[in-house]
């Protein structure tokens, strides 16, 4: 339906709008933090946990495929959800 259709105001919509993309960004927030912590270190993380990286790294990306089991996590999400 359009606006018209719903006789809403530019007005309205676009107060509807704004909390739709205020809605997104609060919502995207804690996965960005959480992107972005990957690529900090544990005392920069401790430090400063909202702050961009000082330095990006892939040495804990590494240390999750070599220390964990999280290949065969991954394949088991990824067999659930390719079957449902």
């Amino acid at each position: 339906m359009t606006a018209e259709r719903l006789h809403m105001s530019r007005t309205q919509v676009g107060v509807i709008h704004a909390l739709l993309w205020f809605n997104t960004a609060l919502m995207l927030y804690p996965i960005v933090v959480m992107f972005l912590a990957g690529f900090k270190g544990n005392a920069e993380i401790y430090g400063s946990p909202f702050a961009l990286p000082q330095a990006f790294t892939l040495k804990n990306f590494a240390t999750i495929w070599r220390e964990t089991n999280f290949p065969r996590y991954l394949a088991n999400s990824l067999i659930v959800t390719v079957a449902s």
